[in-house]
């Protein structure tokens, strides 16, 4: 998404629309047409972006998992949670859940993973390097299909 001018670089690959640098406001005609599904990407969590990001029917978030910038996804959490009402932070993994939010930790290690979703109560995905995303390997689609099999 982007917050400038609507720039018409719509292009396609491997049979997929590609829709960069788009405005809230173009969102409407790309729905009106017949895809399967719509995968938008927010950048950045904000104020401004918040209530489309929640209007979606499935939302994931990418941050880090290691030590330093692990408080970064409690920032996320809380500002994701932060329409619904929320006084105890064990019930903040169940709303997660609810609301289908998947969180994935940007090439994290597999101890920061645990550590984090020990801390949490949330479970963490680690995503792979992708070399090149537009040539995608066995493992790279396993991971994608991994990802989503309980939303498709």
């Amino acid at each position: 998404m982007n917050n400038q001018k609507f720039i018409t670089d719509h292009f396609k690959h491997l049979n997929i629309d590609f829709y960069p640098n788009v405005l809230f406001r173009d969102l409407i005609n790309i729905r009106s047409k017949q895809y399967n599904f719509f995968i938008v990407d927010m950048g950045v969590l904000n104020q401004n972006v918040l209530s489309e990001f929640l209007r979606h029917d499935v939302h994931f978030v990418i941050g880090y998992s290691n030590k330093i910038k692990a408080s970064t996804f409690n920032n996320y959490i809380d500002f994701i949670l932060s329409p619904y009402d929320i006084e105890k932070s064990s019930s903040k993994s169940t709303v997660l859940k609810n609301t289908k939010t998947t969180l994935l930790s940007n090439l994290g290690l597999p101890n920061d993973i645990k550590s984090f979703s020990k801390q949490y109560h949330y479970s963490l995905n680690s995503i792979p390097f992708f070399f090149n995303p537009f040539h995608l390997t066995s493992a790279e689609w396993k991971f994608f299909q991994d990802l989503t099999k309980d939303f498709m």
